[in-house]
């Protein structure tokens, strides 16, 4: 009988891990995090800032460019990521 070698990976979605379901967003809430959306917004589709809402309708940021809150539906958002501040 012979033995088949096997090779074991393991991946981490890495510092600015992404955040895709409502419970990766609540556990990021208070924390930094990028947001991209589908469609333009004030001239951006570019958002960072602190997380201070989550909902399951969707989310409300703290935008550090726009010095101001934004809420975004789920279906607006195109990806989003937590945003280490290595300043921390």
């Amino acid at each position: 009988m012979a033995l088949g070698r096997y090779i074991l990976e393991v991946a981490s979605p890495g510092i600015n891990r992404p955040l895709v379901k409502l419970e990766h967003f609540e556990q990021f809430r208070a924390k930094r995090v990028r947001v991209r959306t589908h469609a333009a917004r004030h001239g951006q589709k570019l958002f960072i800032g602190t997380l201070v809402g989550v909902s399951p309708a969707g989310i409300e940021v703290d935008d550090e460019q726009g010095k101001q809150r934004e809420a975004f539906g789920f279906e607006e958002i195109k990806e989003a990521n937590y945003e280490h501040d290595f300043g921390d």
